[in-house]
């Protein structure tokens, strides 16, 4: 709960700081009294290997984790996409429709690990366009907290990927037309897509490891 603590903090407090940007923002400001949270968040977590040695808590943690994690990514991601929309420019749209040909030619060939890295660039170029260096910053973070969830989620629900062109077609779209309700729409909507697929994979690794290990307890 230490992660959903410190986000929760870094979003509540400091929302209208990144509508309306402050000189004097101090990223230090998110972590007081938060000393052992900052230090979860620097140190690597274990991998699923150890979470399974574990046992069932340490997949419940992940599980819980990952929930946090992407519940306060839909809310920054939701509020950078409105900011977004009606200040990207011609050029941003060349890349999007680059970036979204590229997506495709990589699910084709079943390249999951180029996929990521162009999907995060795609969502990235439009987050950009809303110029809030402190706002990019917590999305950043939070993207790197979950570039691993969103690696296993798609190895281990490979169909997944050709579902999302079709959510990454939806938010093109909003893009071309420069609609914030839109587009922050649709973002909030494949994030929350990309959240209840994971969870489910998880919960079946979990149900797997019960039935397999579970006689042994």
């Amino acid at each position: 709960m230490a992660i959903l603590s410190l986000q929760y903090r870094a979003f509540d407090g400091f929302e209208r700081a990144l509508i309306e940007p402050n000189p004097r923002f101090d990223r230090r400001i998110i972590y007081q009294n938060e000393k052992a949270n900052v230090q979860a968040l620097k140190e690597p977590r274990p991998s699923w290997g150890i979470a399974y040695r574990r046992g069932k808590a340490g997949l419940v943690d992940k599980t819980v984790e990952a929930r946090c994690i992407y519940q306060v990514r839909e809310s920054l991601e939701e509020l950078a996409a409105r900011l977004a929309a009606p200040r990207l420019t011609t050029a941003d749209l060349v890349t999007l429709d680059r970036l979204k040909a590229e997506m495709e030619q990589a699910a084709t060939v079943n390249d999951f690990d180029a996929h990521l890295n162009l999907h995060r660039e795609f969502r990235f170029t439009i987050y950009r366009a809303a110029g809030r260096r402190r706002l990019m910053q917590l999305i950043a973070q939070l993207w790197d907290l979950s570039a691993r969830y969103r690696r296993f989620q798609l190895y281990a629900f490979p169909e997944r990927v050709h579902t999302s062109l079709f959510e990454t077609q939806a938010i093109l779209d909003a893009c071309h037309r420069r609609d914030p309700e839109a587009l922050a729409c649709m973002v909030r909507y494949k994030v929350h897509q990309t959240v209840v697929s994971l969870l489910d994979v998880m919960r079946r690794e979990m149900t797997t490891m019960v039935l397999k290990h579970g006689n042994r307890q």
